[in-house]
């Protein structure tokens, strides 16, 4: 029987341990106050591009894609008959995230911060 010690060892030197490492190793680099200027900058690029993609998800595009999605599924469904069903229940559940999606943006952005511009009239 092996001990803890010989477990965290051998999870160490293991693969997903050494990608551990570097992820704790790249973490304590991003929150250090070295990259705390460029991290603050790319978190700015991500928001803005969630911003993006939720202000088209929002429109007549979010629309058109659950449309097509249910088109798809539809389809299928008159070709394979039952075993197209998980299409068309992956396509249901996609419809539903593609509607929620500004709620799910609201989530994970907060407003009270310095938002971009491509943010402006979208999370709030």
């Amino acid at each position: 029987m092996r001990t803890w010690v010989q477990k965290a060892k051998a999870f160490l030197f293991s693969e997903h341990g050494r990608f551990l490492v570097l992820a704790l190793l790249a973490s304590l680099v991003l929150f250090s106050g070295v990259a705390h200027a460029q991290a603050d900058q790319a978190f700015n690029n991500v928001t803005a591009a969630l911003c993006t993609i939720v202000k088209y998800l929002k429109g007549p595009i979010g629309l058109g894609i659950i449309v097509l999605m249910f088109a798809i599924g539809g389809i299928s469904l008159a070709i394979g008959g039952r075993n197209a069903m998980p299409l068309m229940i992956g396509a249901g559940i996609g419809g539903i995230v593609i509607a929620a999606a500004p709620y799910f943006a609201k989530m994970f952005i907060t407003t009270n911060e310095n938002l971009p511009a491509a943010c402006s009239g979208v999370i709030n």
